[in-house]
């Protein structure tokens, strides 16, 4: 399962590793919740720089499962397959995680704009 996986997808699990331990260590009173939520807090930050050092970018494509529509409000909705694995991964988000990731990426691609050299 694991040896499929592009960089992006092994730091991606990475992460997912990392916080699922740091989350273990909270629970099980090993650490208090401000250091974990420290540490969650680094992973973070470790894996916003591994993004924005290999400038990944999704691309999608007229066959994508993907389906993203504005709504006459104004609003966006985000449609996809399941079981496509290129976007399972949102399959577990609820609305308000998803809603984060995409401003996060929208920031960091105008941000990506005032700085071309990074």
């Amino acid at each position: 399962m694991y040896e499929d996986l592009d960089c992006f997808e092994k730091a991606l699990a990475h992460f997912g590793t990392r916080t699922d331990i740091i989350i273990a260590l909270e629970m099980g009173d090993k650490i208090d919740s401000e250091t974990a939520y420290k540490r969650i807090k680094e992973e973070l930050k470790e894996l916003k720089k591994f993004v924005r050092s290999t400038k990944r970018r999704i691309v999608m494509t007229a066959n994508d499962s993907l389906k993203i529509s504005q709504n006459e409000d104004g609003s966006f909705t985000m449609d996809w397959d399941p079981q496509d694995s290129k976007w399972s991964w949102l399959n577990g988000l609820t609305q308000k995680e998803i809603q984060v990731i995409v401003q996060q990426a929208v920031q960091d691609y105008l941000d990506d704009l005032k700085s071309p050299e990074l």
